[in-house]
C-alpha cells in the first residue's frame, strides 16, 4: 500500500512539473480587458524591468467565436462573452502570460 501511495505521489509530482508555467522574465501589457463588440486593443510583451517591446511570440484565443487575437497581439471582440488570450514564446513554447477578456 505504501508503494502505491508513493507511486501516485511521484506521478502527480511529475505531471505537475511538466505543466507550462508563465515566464516571469516577460510581462504581458494587460491581464484583464473589457472590449465592446467590434472594438480592438493592442496587447504587447515587454522584458521584465525593460520597457522595450519584445517580438517572436504566438498569440492564441480560447474562443474565436467570442473574440480573437491576431499575430501581432491585437485582441478584438466579436460577440458578447468571455475569452482568454494566451501568448507563448516562439522558440521555447513557454507561456508568457494570459489576459482575461470580457466582450460587452
Amino acid at each position: 500500500m505504501k508503494k502505491l501511495i508513493l507511486s501516485i505521489l511521484v506521478i502527480t509530482s511529475l505531471s505537475l512539473s511538466s505543466c507550462k508555467k508563465e515566464d516571469a522574465s516577460f510581462k504581458l501589457s494587460d491581464t484583464k480587458l473589457t472590449l465592446k463588440v467590434g472594438e480592438r486593443k493592442q496587447l504587447s510583451v515587454t522584458m521584465a524591468g525593460d520597457k522595450q517591446k519584445v517580438e517572436h511570440f504566438t498569440w492564441y484565443s480560447s474562443d474565436v467565436r467570442v473574440g480573437d487575437v491576431n499575430g501581432s497581439g491585437q485582441a478584438f471582440g466579436i460577440k458578447k462573452g468571455n475569452f482568454t488570450v494566451k501568448v507563448e514564446h516562439d522558440e521555447t513554447s513557454t507561456v508568457i502570460g494570459t489576459c482575461e477578456v470580457t466582450v460587452n
